[in-house]
């Protein structure tokens, strides 16, 4: 009976500390996985940002792109009109000094 009693504490010993162990391993697991699921909140919250900013920044520099863009068309444009008014001008001086050369030849003679 002393055998069976000693082996009887010492199991109701050795089942206490593993439980108590095991409770204790599945609180500090409890622990690190609250600590992992709110880093894994922080990262993702901190991808979604980036990534927003990431597009704000795209669309910003995709604006300044066509707002170049636009510029340059008109400027093209308005390069055009010149060379066609230039070219006009150019067409009317060549005129006018054709006229007085014949002016002036009618005029020697």
């Amino acid at each position: 009976k002393p055998l069976a009693l000693i082996t009887l504490v010492a199991f109701l010993i050795w089942g206490f500390s593993h439980w108590r162990y095991t409770a204790g391993r599945n609180d500090a697991n409890a622990a690190w996985q609250h600590k992992w699921d709110q880093r894994d909140i922080a990262d993702a919250k901190a991808l979604e940002k980036r990534q927003s900013d990431e597009r704000h920044e795209e669309r910003r520099r995709q604006e300044a792109i066509n707002a170049i863009s636009t510029n340059a068309q008109r400027e093209i444009e308005q390069a055009q009109t010149d060379a066609v008014n230039a070219q006009s001008a150019a067409d009317s001086l060549r005129d006018t000094i054709a006229t007085i050369r014949r002016q002036l030849a009618a005029s020697e003679t």
